[in-house]
């Protein structure tokens, strides 16, 4: 008995022995005597695309927060941040297995699905994931919550795909039609360019007479939505019933603000032209229409 004692004391102190002698994972540079932990903190996005040579997206419209961003194995991406009470995380990587992590039967979800531009999509007990290939590179987003489904996310999936092509944002968040709350005969039209917003506003002036705008906007560090390019026009229908347009000027300058209102993906948005360069129009509010009277 004795002896099987102080085999036992020699092994544990074999063991503690060894346990001192080795350091603690660190920030993954490796060096002598380190152990070498695979998942690497960084301080910004840019820097995590930077080396993987990845186009993840941190939404500038959505009111995200608990962002982290770390680079695994060397050569994924892995951008994760908290929206509406749903934990996400978006990988990228040139991998070709499927980096999503999420494992299910025995195999990650998407171990048997071909990997292409088309997005797939597997919705799970407390998550969402869907996977994409774009330039490359393949990307998944992961969204996680008790009560979270398919429904409550796809508009965030679709905005962090949209940002993996060139020059991409979330302003298809801003897609759709306004119409004026204090002006029934004014609308406007919000559509994507790439890193900004087409946006189209007509006024009706008499049953034969109106007036429009045209522009390209993005958003300033104040959070203006501005534009330096502004076409303002008159339309007329004559008494031969033919239309003709006047470019009354060019490159007018202005800015819209963005209320936000309830909606966390901006159902309920109002873009006021507070920067509007006719005193008739400035201040003039635009509701954003709901989708199903789009």
């Amino acid at each position: 008995m004795m002896k099987r004692i102080l085999a036992l004391l020699a092994a544990l102190a074999l063991l503690a022995s060894c346990a001192a002698c080795t350091k603690q994972p660190n920030n993954g540079n490796g060096g002598d005597g380190d152990v070498i932990n695979p998942m690497v903190a960084y301080n910004t996005i840019e820097e995590i695309n930077g080396v993987c040579g990845t186009r993840l997206f941190e939404p500038a419209l959505l009111s995200v927060s608990d962002t982290k961003y770390f680079v695994i194995g060397g050569d994924l991406a892995d951008y994760r941040f908290t929206w509406d009470g749903i934990a996400f995380t978006c990988r990228a990587s040139k991998r070709t297995e499927d980096i999503s992590g999420i494992w299910a039967g025995g195999e990650t979800v998407f171990a048997n699905d071909e990997l292409s531009e088309r997005p797939s999509v597997y919705e799970g007990d407390g998550f969402v994931t869907m996977r994409w290939l774009a330039d490359g590179v393949q990307y998944v987003v992961t969204a996680e919550a008790a009560d979270v489904t398919y429904e409550r996310v796809r508009d965030v999936l679709n905005v962090l795909a949209a940002a993996t092509i060139p020059n991409g944002t979330d302003y298809v968040l801003l897609e759709g039609n306004y119409a004026a709350g204090d002006d029934d005969d004014a609308a406007m039209y919000v559509g994507t360019l790439g890193s900004s917003v087409y946006v189209m506003i007509n006024r009706l002036l008499s049953p034969t007479e109106t007036v429009n705008w045209s522009m390209t906007a993005r958003f300033d560090s104040a959070g203006h939505l501005v534009y330096e390019d502004g076409v303002k026009r008159t339309g007329r229908i004559g008494e031969d019933n033919v239309y003709t347009e006047t470019v009354v000027s060019e490159h007018e300058r202005g800015w819209f603000t963005l209320e936000r209102g309830d909606d966390a993906l901006l159902k309920e948005a109002v873009l006021r032209w507070e920067g509007a360069p006719d005193g008739e129009c400035r201040g003039l509010a635009f509701v954003r229409v709901p989708d199903d009277e789009q």
